[in-house]
């Protein structure tokens, strides 16, 4: 524990990372690694370069910062270099891609700048973004967070701060529904159907619709320009209406994914563990991109070889508790093993 002067247990304590009861020392000397990498990035964004020009941080720079400190680190606590991948690209790759992809970077031409300063307070946990490095914070993964104290204001909610869905699962489903305009398709056209019963470990989709004649989700095209539709089975008829391009591509069609399983009761459950401090999470289907990237944003991987690692997480408790009750309030489901 004092290894160069106790560096992990001054990191751990100034973000607030406490080693789970059952959690190994090197899984948790990894987490804390982890995080204090996406700290030095972050803070690069505030470098001026001088090469006899002032040059603002480039994403070469900020991925360049990681790769420097995770060498340093790794040579200091040589424990840890089985745990990270031999190729740090990846993680460089992953901790700018979180960052961007929840607003807290943006790009813009030929630089890199942290977004606006914003707070949104819960009932425990203040969730931050764009904070400014000397801030006094805490993390949970890369995600930076305060404990809410009775005179905490919120500038903006947690919903429209990371551009979350702040309707009920069923909801969005219902109004899709109603917008949508049938025509017959023929089925030999090679659409795939969204899976609708369980177990999804097999993948989301088959090449057999669902006969009930019930409306679910289909897709047809080659890999990354997919084409989605609505559709049902209307006697021995298959009907589509095609989807708008911006409800699907990128994965946003899991947004109606889910409100299709949830609707059918068949929306498999997250299944979380307390260890002390700390929650693992097991993610029985994924979450649409923006709630999935906030929760990845807020959690460690379990595995820092192997990128994206979105279906087990681990997440502080009291951060646990305020995204669970606001992902339940849209009908998420979540049981405790």
């Amino acid at each position: 524990m004092n290894q160069y002067f106790g560096l992990m247990n001054n990191i751990s304590k100034e973000y607030r990372i406490p080693k789970g009861n059952t959690e190994t020392e090197e899984n948790w000397k990894a987490r804390v690694l982890y995080s204090y990498l996406g700290q030095v990035a972050y803070s690069s964004l505030f470098d001026i370069q001088d090469n006899h020009n002032l040059e603002p941080a480039s994403i070469n720079h900020f991925k360049s910062r990681i790769s420097d400190v995770l060498s340093c680190m790794l040579e200091m606590y040589p424990e840890l270099k089985g745990l990270f991948s031999l190729d740090d690209k990846l993680l460089c790759d992953e901790i700018y891609n979180i960052f961007l992809n929840t607003g807290c970077i943006y790009h813009e031409p030929n630089r890199l700048t942290p977004c606006v300063r914003k707070k949104s307070v819960g009932k425990h946990i203040s969730f931050l973004r764009g904070y400014i490095v000397e801030e006094k914070r805490f993390l949970s993964g890369l995600g930076s967070y305060l404990l809410s104290t009775e005179n905490d204001v919120s500038d903006i909610s947690l919903a429209e701060m990371f551009s979350l869905q702040s309707e009920p699962l069923d909801r969005l489903w219902e109004k899709t529904i109603d917008q949508a305009h049938f025509i017959e398709a023929s089925d030999d056209l090679g659409f795939e159907y969204l899976r609708t019963v369980p177990p999804f470990t097999n993948g989301y989709w088959v090449d057999k619709p669902n006969k009930t004649g019930e409306i679910s989700i289909a897709r047809i095209g080659l890999p990354g320009d997919k084409i989605y539709y609505l559709y049902r089975i209307q006697g021995a008829t298959l009907q589509v209406s095609e989807l708008p391009k911006w409800q699907t591509e990128k994965l946003n069609y899991i947004s109606l994914a889910v409100g299709n399983l949830y609707i059918k009761k068949v929306l498999p459950e997250t299944v979380y563990r307390i260890d002390g401090e700390l929650v693992e999470l097991k993610i029985g289907y994924l979450f649409p991109p923006a709630e999935m990237n906030l929760i990845k944003l807020y959690s460690w991987p379990s595995l820092y070889s192997k990128f994206s690692h979105n279906f087990k997480r681990m997440m502080d408790c009291e951060v646990f508790e305020e995204l669970r009750n606001f992902y339940e309030r849209l009908g998420y489901g979540f049981k405790e093993e």
